[in-house]
């Protein structure tokens, strides 16, 4: 028996939420220490999905801005943390998958 589905064919970036974590860190030196788990509250042996085409709106310009004063004040930062890196050309567009297993 042949089951039909409709799929789509997609290429990932992929990362560990420990390299992402590094990077973050590393990139916007974030006061106090960012962490990827938290931000997202994300579940052990998981996967997150972010489809990055390196534009920030006006509302995630804000949260940057503020994220950059205290990484505490704001949540879910991850996307637009992705969009900021490839804007910059320091990514490339495309979908990201970050694996998280600690």
């Amino acid at each position: 028996m042949e089951i039909k589905m409709k799929t789509k064919e997609v290429s990932y970036h992929t990362v560990s939420h420990f390299e992402w974590d590094r990077v973050v860190n590393e990139f916007y030196k974030p006061t106090p220490e960012w962490d990827f788990v938290s931000d997202e509250e994300a579940n052990n042996d998981s996967s997150y999905t972010f489809n990055v085409d390196g534009e920030v709106n006006e509302y995630e310009e804000r949260k940057l801005e503020k994220f950059k004063k205290d990484s505490l004040s704001q949540s879910r930062m991850t996307h637009t943390l992705l969009a900021d890196l490839c804007r910059k050309g320091l990514i490339p567009k495309g979908v990201y998958l970050i694996k998280v297993s600690w």
